[in-house]
């Protein structure tokens, strides 16, 4: 049974299948199972209108989940310039325009998108201080590092390229 009386203002609307909260005052949507609640659409009109959070009152992403997450399909992030994966806000996958990869945390984290680069860092922070460079490939913890705008370089092993 749905109860609209239970946390007013919401409101259903049968007629024009309808439910939410009623204009004007900047509630959210809350969903309450077993006196718990268990499911927030956030109000208002500003950029963190409509997050959605399950397990939390205070979404700070379009989905916030407390708690684990199974998934049987594709994970796919998108950005105007940046196709990534995070995990703990930090990416570790991403592709930066056409023909950069970056896999492993804090990899090409300082690269600035400058037309193709053909840039591969593979490694927790490698590649992390290049900029600019182009047709690098890096492999390994921390390798190429300290390489800032080199191009043509390829770096195999931990640290190597430092």
């Amino acid at each position: 049974m749905l109860r609209t009386d239970a946390f007013p203002p919401n409101a259903v609307n049968a007629t024009n299948n309808i439910l939410g909260t009623s204009a004007g005052t900047n509630l959210p949507l809350r969903f309450i199972t077993n006196g718990v609640q268990r499911m927030t659409i956030t109000n208002g009109t500003g950029p963190t209108a409509g997050f959605v959070g399950i397990n939390t009152s205070a979404p700070k992403q379009r989905l916030f989940v407390v708690g684990d997450i199974s998934l049987r399909t594709n994970i796919l992030i998108r950005t105007a310039t940046n196709d990534g994966y995070r995990i703990n806000d930090t990416t570790v996958l991403s592709v930066k325009q056409a023909g950069n990869l970056f896999v492993g945390w804090f990899a090409g984290a300082n690269w600035v998108p400058a037309g193709v680069a053909q840039n591969t860092f593979v490694g927790n922070n490698s590649g992390f201080s290049n900029t600019t460079g182009f047709n690098n490939s890096f492999l390994g913890f921390e390798s190429g590092k300290a390489n800032t705008i080199g191009f043509d370089n390829t770096f195999v092993g931990n640290n190597a390229g430092l």
